[in-house]
């Protein structure tokens, strides 16, 4: 629910329906006027906009949540086998050559993840 209060009116939107409420019942009040109806009018007609244009807004946002789920996959991925790497590498002595093999293999889970959410999705 927003609420929007001056000195004269509250205007509430409350699950896309818009009540004015005058708050001084007095002659000359500005809630009569001509600018609250046509306030009233714009965001009735602007509440309308938004429904047609919720379902792109909502394939907008899936897509950007697949864009950066693959991200952070991937860098995963990546990091998992840098790690992965580095650890054995420490373990058994041999100094660039498990970490070298291990982030290859990161890169490869990567793209692996990536094709399969691309085909899943």
């Amino acid at each position: 629910m927003y609420n929007i209060t001056c000195a004269y009116f509250k205007l509430e939107v409350r699950c896309s329906k818009l009540e004015v409420r005058c708050r001084k019942q007095e002659a000359g009040n500005p809630c009569q006027s001509s600018i609250l109806q046509s306030l009233s009018s714009h965001f009735l007609h602007l509440n309308k906009a938004m429904s047609k244009d919720r379902k792109f807004f909502n394939e907008m946002l899936r897509s950007l949540s697949t864009m950066s789920q693959m991200g952070v996959m991937m860098a995963a991925c990546v990091l998992a086998g840098v790690f992965i790497g580095r650890f054995l590498d420490n373990f058994f002595g041999t100094a660039p050559w498990l970490i070298i093999i291990f982030s290859l293999l990161g890169v490869g889970a990567a793209l692996k993840s990536v094709f399969d959410l691309a085909n899943r999705k």
